[in-house]
């Protein structure tokens, strides 16, 4: 089954926003705990429900990822990039005989 290019690049954009909430979130948690000492009354409701969000947000994240690899593995299965063939074609690039040496023009 193929994947469309517009859905996977929304898929990998989903995932890339997902992780930078879970950085976002795993800073404002640092940044609560160094400032915990100044403002310590209050503090423990806020600092439980920014760790209930990061913990979302990195469950979402490995979500994605999972699902990222999975499309991964299932465009290539689509594409025939796992089989026996291309793996040895990528032995053949490694010690054909006109493979050229030296520097790069």
């Amino acid at each position: 089954m193929l994947i469309r290019r517009r859905t996977y690049r929304a898929i990998i954009q989903r995932g890339e926003a997902h992780r930078l909430a879970a950085i976002s979130a795993s800073r404002t948690v640092a940044a609560m705990v160094r400032n915990a000492d100044r403002r310590s009354a209050g503090m423990a409701p806020r600092l439980a429900r920014a760790l209930r969000a990061c913990a979302r947000y990195r469950m979402a994240l490995a979500a994605s990822e999972r699902r990222n690899a999975q499309l991964q593995r299932r465009l290539d299965d689509a594409l025939g990039l796992n089989s026996d063939a291309v793996a040895a074609g990528s032995l053949w690039q490694e010690r054909r005989a006109d493979r050229p040496y030296g520097a790069k023009p």
